[in-house]
C-alpha cells in the first residue's frame, strides 16, 4: 500500500504543481509507481502542465459513474500518471468525501500518490491534508508566501500530518 503526499502551499503561483509533477517524474524515472491527483478542484493545472487540454477523462467522469477510477488515470508520455478535474464550471464539485475515498483507494494502485492541493489553506487543501499521511509545502522568497507558508505548516500539525519539508521555489 502507498503513502500519500499532499503538496500545499499558503499561496497560488509558488510552483507548487510544478514541484509535484517533477517529483512524479524524478519518482518514475528512479522506478517508483506515482499517482498525481489534482485536488486544485477550482482551478485545475495540473492536466494542462502535460498537455492535456482538456484531458478527455477526469475524476468528475468517476463522480458521475461514467467511469471507474483506474480508466481516469490519465499516463503521459513521461511515465507520470495523472487523475485530474474537469475545467467545465458545469462539473464543478464540493464532494470531498468521494474524493477523499478516491484516493483511498489509488494507493493500492501505486508507491506514493501526490496530492496537488489548491492554493491557499481553504477547505479543498484542508481536506487533501486529511486525506494524506504528509505534507510538503511550496513557498517561494517573498514575505506574504513564505508568512502563508508557516500557516500552512501550522495547518498540517494541527491535523496531525507530518510535515516532509518546505520547498523554497
Amino acid at each position: 500500500m502507498g503513502e500519500v503526499i499532499s503538496i500545499v502551499s499558503g499561496k497560488g503561483g509558488v510552483g507548487k504543481t510544478t514541484v509535484a509533477l517533477n517529483i512524479a517524474s524524478a519518482l518514475h524515472k528512479l522506478g517508483y509507481s506515482c499517482i498525481v491527483v489534482e485536488g486544485n478542484v477550482t482551478s485545475p493545472t495540473a492536466a494542462l502542465y502535460l498537455g492535456y487540454l482538456p484531458a478527455e477523462r477526469t475524476i468528475n467522469n468517476v463522480l458521475k459513474d461514467e467511469l471507474s477510477l483506474e480508466q481516469a488515470i490519465l499516463t503521459h508520455e513521461s511515465g507520470v500518471k495523472l487523475v485530474t478535474c474537469s475545467l467545465s464550471l458545469a462539473d464543478l464539485t464540493s464532494d470531498y468525501e468521494r474524493a477523499f475515498d478516491m484516493i483511498k483507494q489509488l494507493k493500492d494502485k501505486a508507491d506514493l500518490v501526490l496530492v496537488d492541493a489548491g492554493a491557499g489553506l481553504d477547505e479543498e487543501a484542508r481536506m487533501a491534508m486529511l486525506a494524506s499521511n504528509y505534507v510538503m509545502v511550496v513557498t517561494n522568497p517573498e514575505l506574504p508566501a513564505v508568512i502563508d507558508a508557516l500557516r500552512a505548516v501550522r495547518l498540517a500539525r494541527s491535523l496531525k500530518r507530518k510535515v516532509l519539508g518546505v520547498v523554497v521555489n
